[in-house]
């Protein structure tokens, strides 16, 4: 059990030495190519890109009209200080999920699985070409 645990610590700082390696490489701007959100998706596409995170899509609650883009949170977060306490007033980010309660309750299925309030996946990748632009609703 502890040569496992061994194993798992390791594993996770070789992870965080290559995440904060790749962040500061794409905030210097050495990093030829552009990046990207995959929303909905953990992998890059293997056609010359690669994942530089993966984690969970989050934005407003549905009911409310703030901010507007969703963003694509890292599922390994590096928390500094804050207060959780319910008395002090702070901008809110919310978690996103599928809801889908007419493919849940027959059975039936979307994209082959029960998605019915799942968490919404993202993976944000870059690609080693200088443009990239994704146009929603096409493949092409």
């Amino acid at each position: 059990m502890a040569a496992a645990i061994q194993t798992l610590t390791e594993r996770i700082e070789q992870l965080e030495v290559r995440h904060e390696t790749e962040i500061q490489a794409l905030k210097a701007g050495s990093v030829g190519g552009s990046v990207y959100t995959r929303w909905g998706r953990t992998t890059c596409p293997q056609n010359g890109t690669e994942l530089v995170y993966d984690g969970f899509t989050a934005g407003n609650t549905y009911d409310q009209n703030r901010a507007a883009d969703y963003i694509c949170l890292s599922g390994d977060p590096i928390w500094g200080v804050y207060s959780d306490s319910p008395l002090t007033y702070s901008p809110k980010i919310y978690g996103t999920e599928y809801e889908m309660p007419e493919y849940s309750a027959g059975g039936t299925k979307f994209f082959g699985s029960n998605m019915h309030d799942h968490d919404v996946p993202c993976a944000v990748c870059r690609s080693s070409r200088p443009t990239t632009v994704m146009i929603p609703g096409r493949n092409q």
